[in-house]
């Protein structure tokens, strides 16, 4: 559906959006909940995205390094795992950063501040 008076099309409205992605380093939070798994999902099944930073608190006694993994084994990731594309080139474009919101320096990981920095998309 074309918006009346604008001179922008559907296709062409899709086009900046993959375009905004395309190469983007894109900051998500809540990336290992309901919805933030579809929104990692479709980023980087869908988006040229170079990169996915995902702020990742340790839950319960599991870690950071295992809630990455406990993701990306999720079954939303099927289409990925089941591409022409090698799933670890997919995966390989996440990276998760352990974080702790209740303290102002949430970043525990000081070295990775420089990755919060180079993100476009927050």
């Amino acid at each position: 559906m074309d918006i009346p008076g604008s001179t922008l099309t559907e296709s062409s409205k899709q086009l900046n959006v993959l375009e905004f992605y395309r190469d983007a380093v894109v900051l998500v939070t809540g990336g290992t909940g309901f919805l933030g798994k579809v929104l990692v999902e479709k980023l980087l099944r869908s988006m040229a995205v170079k990169k996915v930073v995902l702020l990742v608190r340790e839950k319960r006694g599991t870690s950071v390094p295992e809630r990455l993994r406990q993701l990306i084994s999720d079954p939303i990731f099927d289409k990925i795992r089941e591409s022409e594309v090698h799933p670890s080139k997919v995966f390989a474009k996440l990276e998760a950063i352990e974080t702790d919101f209740t303290t102002d320096e949430f970043v525990k990981e000081p070295y990775k501040t420089d990755l919060l920095n180079e993100t476009q998309v927050r």
